[in-house]
């Protein structure tokens, strides 16, 4: 059985400091916000299907941070799920504070995201890309919000607190999100190499 959770590090950024940035976000950068509404006709089927399958999962947003789309200036899936034409990820306008202090911190990272789970939000069952290994920092969480993993026909949820601490998750193995909670769940997501997994200084669960 392999681990769901590699371990947790110090992101270094206040959580109040995250918080301030996801305000301003919110405040500032709504041009940038995707929702299904939003951008539902310009994902893959695949994904297309299972949402509108699911009315959960259709509640989820977000933000690009970093964007793989050609216009930077369009809203951009928090997912890797765009039916444009995808080219490699690049900062958008929400590249700043603590953003520029984590890619300065893990310069290997990518894929930055801000990722909004709704009272009843949920993201369906899938897995990641083989060498990928997934970061969660939240801003905002609850005791009813958790990831998923689902092994063997057993599932093993997992709770992150919003301390600030990063956790590192091995997203190769399938997984769903949902908030049962009476709060949004914020994190900000992103990726690297599992070759690169030395550059953090991991606690051990």
């Amino acid at each position: 059985m392999r681990d769901k959770l590699l371990g947790t590090f110090d992101s270094n950024i206040h959580i109040e400091e995250l918080r301030s940035y996801y305000s301003k976000v919110v405040t500032d950068y709504q041009h940038l916000k995707w929702s299904f509404d939003i951008g539902g006709n310009d994902i893959i089927d695949l994904w297309r299907n299972r949402m509108l399958a699911e009315p959960s999962t259709l509640l989820p947003y977000g933000w690009a941070i970093q964007s793989n789309i050609e216009d930077l200036s369009k809203p951009c899936p928090p997912y890797n799920i765009t039916s444009h034409r995808r080219i490699g990820y690049r900062n958008t306008e929400l590249v700043f504070g603590p953003i520029i202090k984590l890619q300065e911190s893990y310069p290997n990272a990518y894929r930055y995201s801000i990722s909004v789970l709704p009272q009843n939000g949920k993201v369906t069952l899938h897995s990641d890309q083989e060498d990928e290994l997934t970061i969660w920092i939240p801003i905002y969480s609850n005791n009813e919000a958790s990831i998923t993993f689902v092994e063997d026909d057993i599932e093993y949820p997992i709770i992150c607190n919003d301390t600030g601490l990063g956790y590192i998750f091995d997203t190769t193995i399938p997984h769903y999100t949902i908030n049962n909670g009476n709060s949004d769940r914020v994190a900000i997501i992103y990726r690297f190499n599992k070759k690169f997994l030395h550059e953090f200084s991991i606690h051990p669960n």
